[in-house]
């Protein structure tokens, strides 16, 4: 991840490459149906998806329109499978189990100058298929920026490899939710429960688009 910053316009140049390579390998290996398209705001804005497998920033670049920035675990660079995409593509890679200020600059820069962002607020792989208890970070950018937050649950993709062994193409289905508005705290901190409150609604309103088995944590959380 040392490597050479790319200029803007080589980078949106390799982000076609890599959307335009997907857009081609994608239908040949799964399904994707996605559901309530029509819901999606123009940028700026923060998408919060649930994660259930690596293939999760793949099939969401390949569902959602434009060239999205995305918000990566920078431990995914060592997959030797995945590493030559990120290369290509340049997500903004976020250290585990820290709050990484610098990726938190990176995706405000980014909201700010009128992109799409997309977070995974579990910060990680579901390890029980089911919504995990997210970080504070989603609900903070979604105060600091004051941009909409729209909801995209996705399932399925937890079952690709398995379809792949017996030759078949999985099916992934993508939901769009009605996006999320935060008012913007200005004039003072965000403070802890601010965060907390924030990321709550946020993940109770992706639980509602997931089927009940999937909804874990969540499946309970009022709207």
């Amino acid at each position: 991840m040392s490597e050479k910053v790319a200029s803007p316009a080589a980078l949106r140049l390799r982000r076609r490459v890599a959307k335009f390579a997907l857009r081609a390998l994608v239908p040949l290996s799964a399904r994707v149906h996605v559901q309530e398209r029509q819901r999606l705001v123009p940028p700026p804005a923060l998408v919060a998806a649930n994660h259930l497998a690596h293939f999760d920033p793949l099939i969401l670049l390949h569902a959602l329109p434009g060239l999205p920035e995305f918000m990566a675990l920078a431990d995914l660079w060592r997959l030797p499978w995945l590493a030559p995409f990120l290369r290509l593509y340049a997500p903004i890679p976020v250290r585990r189990d820290r709050a990484d200020r610098s990726a938190i600059r990176r995706a405000l820069a980014a909201l700010r100058a009128g992109a799409q962002v997309v977070i995974f607020p579990e910060a990680r792989i579901s390890p029980s298929g089911r919504l995990e208890p997210a970080r504070a970070g989603v609900g903070y950018l979604a105060l600091k920026a004051g941009v909409p937050v729209q909801p995209v649950a996705l399932w399925g993709t937890e079952r690709l490899l398995a379809a792949w062994r017996r030759g078949r193409r999985g099916d992934v289905h993508v939901r769009v939710g009605h996006p999320v508005t935060v008012a913007r705290a200005t004039g003072r901190p965000i403070t802890r429960a601010e965060r907390a409150a924030v990321t709550e609604h946020i993940m109770a309103r992706l639980a509602r688009l997931l089927p009940p088995a999937y909804r874990g944590a969540y499946g309970h959380s009022p709207i």
